[in-house]
């Protein structure tokens, strides 16, 4: 070999599988050194990096694996379309099957990982048994309502709040238009959050001077519509968390704030129509003005939202998705950047960590996702 070698080194770690289904992989080059203090030194950096990067998504696995919801649909083995007969049937089948007193003569084992399946079944069953549960479900992810919001309120069979404007129901407002002559609302206990109460006196500072971009609410405590997404802006705040912040504004108490945080039209002085409650605002890091505010008009949904944050308001790197066929190319790609590549089994856009991760490594690291079905297993 002659002075000017070469050195390959590929650092792989996989089947951090478990119940989650990821698997990493990790991969970098340095194509050619001169001199062993030079390749020495290169090598060091490298491995420095790798290191991190690794750390950092050893805790994106964690951080979903603790944040996950049992999925209901999944123990019972429907589709999210299964309507009560379907459902009732594959309760009743899989309850047989996994009854204690069905597990007579099997291993310790064996017992045990029947019980907590059998609990399990009882609980998904319980959720989609339950119309205002199995809604509650679809609409925030979480398997019981009380893990959300522990005032359960009634609603109408339609979902949409009696008397409220036709396009205000599961999104964002900013619909109707014109004057209201006051709120209508009737007294409602407060709605209580763990995101930041903004006043006049901590506005600024905390949302227009901030280096992170914040997502903000305007609500009313006597909106049902504001009550019953409640569940999904605690769980949006946790999903954010680290990338954005979240917090919301009275517009009981507050009304001049929220004239300049959700006015009526841009130039209006006026603030929002209290009907289309709850809208949202977002407000880019360093924004310094009013003026650079953003409206949200998506669904009001946790997906939805973290999506606008991280879009149109963090900046970050998209974290492209890739096939069997697409990986290879993918890994042979730019040979003086590590690979990363986290495998999920779950269906879905790439976490707001995942992303957060790819933006802030974007010139060491490039990162990718696949989405695979545990039945097909990851790689042959």
């Amino acid at each position: 070999m002659n002075e000017t070698g070469s050195l390959a080194i590929s650092c792989v770690a996989k089947n951090f599988a478990f119940d989650f289904g990821l698997f990493g992989i990790f991969s970098f080059r340095v194509l050619s050194f001169d001199g062993p203090r030079s390749a020495l030194h290169l090598w060091k950096r490298r491995m420095m990096r790798a290191s991190w990067v690794f750390a950092l998504f050893i805790l994106l696995w964690a951080t979903a694996v603790c944040a996950r919801d049992v999925d209901p649909y999944k123990i019972l083995d429907v589709s999210r379309r299964a309507n009560d007969g379907e459902i009732k049937r594959a309760y009743r089948k899989l309850s047989l099957r996994y009854h204690p007193d069905k597990q007579q003569g099997k291993s310790t084992e064996d017992v045990e990982r029947a019980q907590d399946r059998f609990v399990k079944i009882q609980k998904a069953y319980e959720v989609l048994s339950d119309a205002g549960k199995r809604r509650n479900y679809d609409m925030t992810g979480y398997a019981d309502p009380k893990d959300a919001y522990t005032k359960q309120q009634g609603e109408p069979s339609n979902g949409r709040r009696r008397g409220a404007a036709p396009g205000a129901a599961g999104r964002g407002g900013w619909d109707t238009g014109g004057k209201f002559g006051g709120f209508g609302f009737t007294q409602a206990d407060p709605i209580n959050s763990e995101t930041t109460n903004l006043t006049p006196q901590n506005f600024a500072k905390t949302v227009l001077k901030s280096n992170k971009p914040w997502l903000v609410q305007v609500y009313h405590d006597g909106s049902e519509m504001c009550q019953r997404v409640a569940p999904v802006w605690e769980q949006t705040a946790r999903a954010m968390d680290g990338v954005a912040r979240l917090g919301r504004v009275n517009i009981a108490l507050y009304p001049e704030l929220v004239a300049k945080v959700a006015p009526l039209h841009p130039f209006s002085s006026s603030h929002v129509n209290p009907r289309d409650l709850p809208v949202v605002v977002g407000f880019p890091r360093n924004c310094g003005a009013f003026w650079c505010r953003r409206k949200y008009r998506g669904m009001m949904k946790e997906s939805a939202l973290s999506a606008f944050a991280m879009d149109h308001l963090a900046g970050y790197e998209d974290v492209p998705a890739l096939t069997r066929e697409s990986l290879a190319a993918f890994l042979e790609g730019d040979p003086k950047k590590v690979k990363f590549v986290y495998f999920n089994s779950r269906a879905g856009p790439a976490s707001p960590l995942l992303r957060r991760a790819a933006t802030e490594y974007r010139n060491d690291v490039s990162v990718a996702q696949v989405h695979y079905k545990q039945s097909e297993g990851v790689l042959d």
